[in-house]
């Protein structure tokens, strides 16, 4: 029923009838006599009768139907009857309106049944995240959840089911639904023809019918597309490449999301947080990507179930491991080399993956001649882990680890090493048809130790953070148009900063600790997601969260009205195991909205709340372990944030391009900053090295992939502005942080030739970042001291920043009874020598010339300036990777 009709309807039933005595218009005898007239003709002569009025709107009827019809001395509805025989229209009489609307159908009433289960790959086993699964004639739409399980609740009846994945074959079934049924699902993978299967499934539903925004989806088949540093697919230099998502420096694996920090990204593998993601001071990540089933980004739009972080969201999941044959995969490369297993325990029902990666640059410096470089060591090791067991078809455990390390060592004088350990015990259970349940269980620990014996100089440093969590998700499917996610999160964090203990006795370091803290953080959730209408489709969420930051600890009191300082400090409260230090709570709704113009056009929008507990003191961007966890408390907030975006999708007419266009807005409160110093590392009370203000990013993000030929790619740019405004800093004037950068445009291209050879590039172009250069020097007692303006934070930029990457793969013969497959990958990195600036460094240049070494004494130093000169790392990178699979 039209909205008009409605109206007509409520106003009608709104007329007092006061002793009418006449016939109604609906009961009037007439006569008609139409040959060969226009339905509309046959109500325009019937409303010449002064008892009968229509109401209609005539996009209802086929008016120019023509109609032959005679009758004498019925009544007005039995006309109508013959008029609208056949059509799906009904009548009714409104006061004096004959009112015209669309015929409810009345169907026999069916119930309603679920169809669910796992769907899983066909070779392996695996269950896969993220499956699209589409009804076309219901505008229905589901996607398996993190853990391959989908569920459908619909009207009995005959359906036609799409199932698309990003990599593997798409697929329809025609399947009756007339009882609760249980369908586990496979899926094959697409061998050559990437672009054409996968994408579009992908477009059609993630894309166009989904409300998630600013999500980013990568596996390691694609990321091997494309060139690698060093000839190492590397997950977080992949996901750089993408729109919204920047570096500080190449030197760098940290990802900053839209106008915000590293540290404001919660990264999770098998959801197990991962503190610092660096391997050999940021050269290559921690993930190793033969272990990596699939990986997500959340920058825009994000399920209430995640949170802990104030802008973005990396969620890494592992292989589980072939369940019917045992297999293995490994490379062979300039810098490192990989190997990974994976197979049944018990065929069908339970599997295991193992793999591991070492680079081997120390054993390489132990063959050069020269003693200083042979007593060098820099060298990184990762071992992952995973047992898949499915106890029945309602229960499967999931047990998966995670171990890496890293050592530098130079000259035995000094040395540092970190690594993470991370673990993972996971239940899913399923109660019925509509209701699915994941229970997990989490273990996450950094630590760092740096050692230096320089005669009585000499002293270990240790520190270590642990997080330890627990989840319940649970997954129900109310109808047909909705499905409700809920659950309850606690995350117990153990922070302990700093042990210094000397070497020897003969050591002039002092033993020196920082106070242990501890904190909780609890947090409850509910997701409902809701089919409005075929066209409109809704995510509507609201979590709340509660921090709690307890002993034992200390906190520092200081005077009034005056800067926080050592020199201000007033008293000291202790606090004892477990005792409330002090509370913060509050609520972060989610909303995510997407409108589907038509089928290749879709409209966007959304808002997130986030809050943010736990805060890291940068103290460098060079990928060692130079930053310090610590929690919120009496003096230190939770850092808030309030994004919203908009955005439109657009597919072309042949399908062959998609294109992505998002607009945000970020309002940041609570943001910290160093005043001047930034010696976060030794300070007990750290609030007297900070000050807290706001912050706000907004930008633009064009994505566009063309997904079909021999030739397919991609292209991201932004166009994003970030600032910050603290009292304090920068004579409380607006500031840009080191991660503001205008421009950022990356172009990957990959051309098959033919199934064995593939040529790939990726050219990246990004602004400058800014930095604060230096305004003067001064010596204390001969050593220089270099001076920074506070009131002129960030006002210089570095050169702006690109580079052309270019990537041959050969692949061997592929012959089915053969085993191992082998192929070749040759990579050029910065093909053209370009000198990128990662930073300055301040030294004496001899006569104008930077190259000039001050030491040597065969120069004749003609004059001698203490300036800034630039830092460059790699000008060109070639590498050869030998990958291999049986």
């Amino acid at each position: 029923m039209s909205i008009r009709n409605i109206i007509l309807f409520v106003l009608g039933l709104s007329i007092t009838f006061i002793g009418k005595s006449q016939q109604s218009g609906i009961q009037k005898i007439i006569s008609v006599d139409f040959k060969n007239e226009s339905l509309k003709g046959a109500i325009r002569k019937l409303s010449k009768d002064p008892d009968i009025h229509f109401s209609y709107s005539e996009s209802l009827l086929n008016l120019e139907k023509r109609i032959s019809l005679s009758l004498k001395g019925v009544q007005v509805s039995q006309v109508l009857d013959k008029l609208f025989n056949g059509a799906n229209v009904s009548y009714a009489e409104v006061g004096d309106q004959i009112v015209l609307t669309r015929k409810i159908a009345t169907r026999k009433k069916t119930g309603f049944r679920t169809l669910s289960g796992f769907i899983s790959d066909r070779e392996t086993g695996e269950n896969l995240v993220g499956v699209s699964l589409f009804i076309a004639d219901k505008h229905l739409g589901v996607t398996t959840n993190e853990y391959g399980y989908y569920m459908f609740t619909l009207p009995e009846g005959e359906y036609t089911v799409s199932i698309n994945y990003l990599g593997y074959k798409s697929q329809q079934y025609k399947l009756l639904i007339n009882k609760d049924q249980r369908l586990d699902l496979t899926m094959e993978v697409t061998e050559f023809e990437l672009g054409e299967v996968v994408i579009q499934g992908q477009a059609e539903q993630d894309i166009l019918k989904s409300t998630s925004m600013g999500q980013v989806r990568l596996t390691p088949k694609e990321l091997g597309e494309y060139p690698a540093f060093f000839g190492e697919p590397d997950i977080v230099r992949g996901l750089q490449q993408y729109a919204g998502v920047q570096t500080v420096n190449e030197a760098s694996n940290g990802l900053y999301v839209r106008g915000s920090p590293w540290d404001q990204t919660l990264i999770q593998l098998d959801e197990a947080t991962v503190f610092n993601v660096s391997h050999m001071g940021g050269l290559f990540s921690v993930f190793n990507p033969d272990a990596v089933q699939n990986v997500k980004l959340y920058k825009g739009s994000m399920p209430a179930a995640l949170g802990g972080r104030l802008s973005s969201v990396l969620d890494i999941r592992m292989k589980e491991g072939n369940k019917y044959k045992f297999s293995g995969a490994g490379g062979i490369g300039t810098l490192a080399s990989r190997l990974f297993f994976e197979g049944p325990i018990k065929k069908g029902k339970s599997s295991f993956m193992i793999s591991g990666r070492r680079s081997y640059l120390d054993l390489i410096l132990k063959n050069i001649n020269d003693e200083d470089v042979r007593s060098n060591e820099l060298y990184f090791i990762d071992l992952n882990g995973k047992f898949n067991i499915e106890v029945n078809k309602n229960n499967r455990l999931f047990i998966s680890g995670y171990w890496g390390r890293d050592r530098l060592e130079l000259q035995n004088t000094f040395g540092v090493n970190w690594g993470n350990k991370n673990g993972t015990l996971r239940w899913n259970h399923i109660f019925n048809q509509n209701l699915f349940l994941n229970t997990s269980l989490l273990a996450s620990s950094f630590d760092y130790q740096y050692t230096a014996d320089d005669n009585n100089n000499n002293f270990k440093w240790n520190g270590r953070f642990n997080a330890y969590n627990a989840r319940l998700d649970f997954y129900r499917f109310v109808s047909p148009r909705w499905q409700a996610d809920f659950g309850y999160h606690i995350n117990y964090f153990q922070f302990f900063p700093i042990k210094i203990r000397p070497l020897s006795e003969k050591s002039l370091i002092d033993p020196f600790d920082l106070t242990e803290n501890n904190a909780l953080e609890h947090s409850w959730y509910l997701q409902n997601d809701l089919k409005l209408s075929e066209r409109l489709t809704a995510s509507i969420g609201l979590r709340y969260s509660l921090f709690q930051n307890v002993g034992p600890g200390e906190i520092f009191t200081y005077e009034e009205g005056l800067p926080k300082s050592n020199a201000t400090i007033v008293d000291t409260l202790r606090f004892d195991s477990w005792e409330k230090i002090t509370n913060y709570h509050g609520f972060e709704p989610r909303l995510a909205i997407n409108y589907e113009i038509d089928s290749r056009h879709a409209l966007k929008a959304s808002y997130i709340k986030t809050r943010q507990y736990l805060h890291a003191a940068t103290t460098s961007s060079s990928g060692l372990p130079n930053d310090r966890w610590f929690a919120s408390n009496f003096h230190i907030k939770p850092q808030i944030a309030d994004q919203v975006s908009i955005g439109v999708v657009r597919k072309s007419p042949q399908k062959k391009f998609l294109g992505l266009l998002e607009i945000y807005y970020k309002y940041m409160q609570n943001q910290l900053d160093f005043r001047l110093e930034n010696n976060a590392l030794l300070r007990p009370n750290l609030e007297t090295l900070f000050l807290a203000g706001k912050a706000w990013s907004y930008g633009v993000e064009l994505s566009l992939e063309k997904t079909i030929g021999k030739t397919i790619g991609r292209l991201n740019y932004t166009l994003s502005k970030s600032q910050r405004k603290i009292d304090g800093i920068n004579e409380g004037r607006s500031y840009s942080p080191v991660y503001d950068r205008r421009h950022d445009l990356s172009i990957q291209l990959i051309h098959r030739f033919n199934r064995r050879i593939t040529l790939s590039n990726n050219w990246v172009y990004v602004s400058g970042r800014p930095i604060s250069l230096p305004v003067g020097k001064y010596e204390i007692q001969g050593i220089p001291v270099i001076q920074y303006d506070n009131a002129s934070r960030n006002k210089d930029r570095l050169r702006p920043y690109h580079r052309l990457d270019i990537s041959l793969e050969i692949k061997g013969k592929n012959k089915k009874q053969r085993r191992w497959h082998g192929s070749w990958n040759f990579s050029l990195y910065n093909v053209y020598f370009r000198k990128n600036p990662i930073g300055h460094r301040f030294r004496n240049v001899i006569n104008g010339d930077v190259s000039i070494d001050e030491d040597d004494p065969d120069v004749v130093v003609e004059s001698k300036k203490f300036q800034a000169t630039e830092i460059f790392l790699f000008r060109f990178v070639p590498s050869v990777t030998y990958n291999f699979k049986f």
